[in-house]
């Protein structure tokens, strides 16, 4: 039978939990250092919204009550005995990632353009690609392969020059107001930018106002979606040899 591992922390104690299938969750302690787990009877853990919602559930009513170190979904250790070696080697980086963790939370947000159609946009708010879509037009090379591909190219070369200027300009905006930030690949054509934010628990509110400031500097048509608090997944520098088991 494995474990599944939620994550790890510094507390000689844990509230009534359940996890994965209803399992009761446990605190494995070795030295300073323990890791939250349950009993799963698998060799795998199928993504379902059954076993998302319970890892995420436990999660966030462990942020509630203890500082921790989030674990990926679907880790599995194959004992006990797997679990204190991780927490033996992996002591130091637990202990320094919970100091610089402690009462911070994560909080995301992610800006996209509300446009229907995202070249027309770009047309009509840059001048050069505007000229040059409009020449191809006027010599009717529409249909031309290599004027497509550099109209193309050039569309993209401004869409990530406004990404950078507008990523730019939002976290100038933010000033003093959150600790660390983590820049994720936009994963939309329409997406400007997605951040992810380490804000210490108490400061939310004050972020959450910097970030209303500075959204209204940005242009109307720029749409900003906030996510949070959650566990601070993206700040975790510690690497386990284990790789989640999902599937």
């Amino acid at each position: 039978m494995a474990l599944y591992l939620y994550a790890f922390t510094r507390a000689s104690e844990v509230a009534e939990l359940w996890g994965l299938d209803k399992a009761p969750i446990r605190l494995i302690t070795e030295g300073s250092v323990a890791a939250l787990a349950s009993k799963y009877d698998h060799p795998r853990v199928r993504p379902r919204r059954r076993h998302l919602l319970a890892h995420d559930r436990a999660i966030r009513s462990l942020m509630q009550t203890q500082s921790i170190l989030p674990i990926s979904f679907g880790t599995l250790a194959a004992s006990r005995n797997e679990v204190i070696s991780l927490l033996e080697s992996h002591a130091e980086s637990i202990s320094a990632n919970l100091d610089r963790l402690d009462g911070r939370v994560e909080m995301v947000a992610r800006t996209k353009v509300a446009a229907t159609n995202l070249f027309e946009r770009y047309v009509e708010g840059y001048p050069i690609l505007r000229e040059a879509r409009d020449r191809m037009l006027a010599d009717g090379a529409s249909k031309d392969r290599h004027r497509m591909l550099e109209i193309g190219k050039l569309f993209e070369s401004l869409r990530e020059r406004e990404r950078g200027d507008v990523t730019e300009r939002f976290l100038a905006g933010l000033g003093s107001s959150f600790d660390d930030v983590r820049k994720n690949e936009p994963k939309q054509d329409e997406q400007i930018f997605d951040l992810a934010f380490l804000i210490q628990r108490d400061a939310v509110a004050a972020w959450e106002s910097a970030v209303e400031k500075v959204a209204a500097d940005l242009d109307n048509d720029l749409v900003i979606d906030l996510a949070g608090p959650l566990p601070p997944y993206s700040f975790s520098t510690l690497r386990l040899a284990l790789e989640p088991a999902v599937g």
